[in-house]
């Protein structure tokens, strides 16, 4: 019964038998032209500038040094994470609240939220 039980309990590998060869990586993409990322840091920091809240500061703080990091690398790299910061502002800029001036008001009125409502057939 125990070597049926140390039958049960042994280790299989999962990797490729030593003799099998693996094929050649594929070739990396060439080298794309300079992203300039000028653009996107300044309306990172004019976001930065106006975060009413801590979640969202810390979110463009990290956006931030993302785009830094990946500023000197992999060009592929650099272009996908340039496409993510794009997507992030975006998205973080449509989240602003804007205030509309009411002529005769003491203070600017936010205006209403929008709330999505279930249609029920």
């Amino acid at each position: 019964m125990l070597p049926l039980l140390f039958a049960a309990c042994s280790v299989l590998p999962y990797h490729r038998p030593p003799d099998t060869t693996l094929p050649p990586p594929p070739p990396l993409p060439a080298a794309s032209a300079a992203v300039d990322v000028s653009g996107l840091l300044s309306r990172l920091d004019s976001l930065l500038a106006v975060a009413d809240t801590v979640d969202s500061r810390d979110r463009l703080v990290e956006l931030r040094e993302l785009i830094l990091g990946a500023a000197s690398g992999d060009p592929g790299l650099r272009a996908a994470v340039m496409r993510y910061g794009d997507r992030v502002l975006s998205i973080e800029e449509r989240s602003r609240v804007q205030v509309i001036e009411q002529p005769g008001l003491d203070r600017p009125v936010a205006p209403a939220p929008v709330v999505e409502e279930e249609v029920v057939p």
